[in-house]
């Protein structure tokens, strides 16, 4: 059971023992409807809980594969402007050195 479970069963057990006070005052036997429905609530809490943790788990890693897509193709990107910078700078100096003529 996760804390958040736990924390919420602790804080309805307080509650129920303050009803079942109150109700053994009025009568002998506490009614037994308050403490299932206690209990149902807490279970699908926990349910509820449970999903919602699969689903931000899934979510992660759906965006982690993203954020690794991101990256290659970027990272091929740069490569790919970086060849064709070097090829250009290579030939603007052969350019340059032979005086705007590359064949005779």
């Amino acid at each position: 059971m996760s804390s958040v479970a736990a924390s919420a069963l602790r804080h309805l057990e307080k509650i129920l023992d303050k009803v079942r006070h109150n109700f053994v005052k009025a009568s002998k036997n506490p009614p037994k409807l308050l403490e299932f429905l206690m209990v149902k609530a807490v279970r699908m809490g926990v349910s509820i809980e449970n999903k919602f943790v699969l689903i931000v788990r899934k979510l992660t890693l759906y965006l982690d594969v993203l954020q690794r897509s991101l990256y290659r193709s970027t990272l091929l990107a740069s490569l790919w402007i970086g060849l064709l910078f070097t090829m250009a700078l290579l030939i603007v100096a052969l350019l340059t050195m032979t005086g705007g003529k590359l064949w005779p």
